[in-house]
């Protein structure tokens, strides 16, 4: 089920441990790093971009399934859509940022079946059987 109205998501991910001193104001735990997605770049193996992050898929309790990301074509025009199984994204650290790739080539990613909001079949998913 598709959350109306979601602006973005935000996920707690683990980051290296910071000192905070006590003039930072109400202590939250070290390791929390909250990182929007909606429109966060996707990239792949080899570090190039595959697409943007333009919706996520959540079930009825609310955990995400998938990332929608628009992928191919040139500044929009060609581009479709992609679900990304959500088991498929790996953050990344990369400087003081985090990054969102995956470890699936290019040409399989273009190769994916369009995501078409009737049809859950259409996440996009390499390691499970068909």
């Amino acid at each position: 089920m598709r959350r109306r109205g979601l602006v973005a998501l935000a996920v707690l991910l683990a980051a290296p441990a910071q000192a905070q001193g006590p003039a930072q104001g109400p202590a939250q735990p070290p390791s929390a790093r909250l990182v929007p997605l909606m429109g966060k770049r996707l990239f792949g193996p080899a570090g190039e971009e595959l697409g943007r992050v333009v919706d996520i898929i959540a079930d009825a309790a609310g955990q995400p399934v998938a990332a929608v990301v628009d992928v191919g074509g040139f500044m929009g025009i060609g581009s479709r859509r992609v679900a990304m199984a959500w088991s498929l994204l790996r953050w990344k650290p990369h400087g003081e940022f985090v990054r969102l790739s995956i470890d699936v080539a290019p040409d399989v990613v273009i190769g994916a079946p369009e995501f078409r909001r009737e049809d859950p079949a259409t996440i996009f998913d390499p390691s499970r059987p068909k």
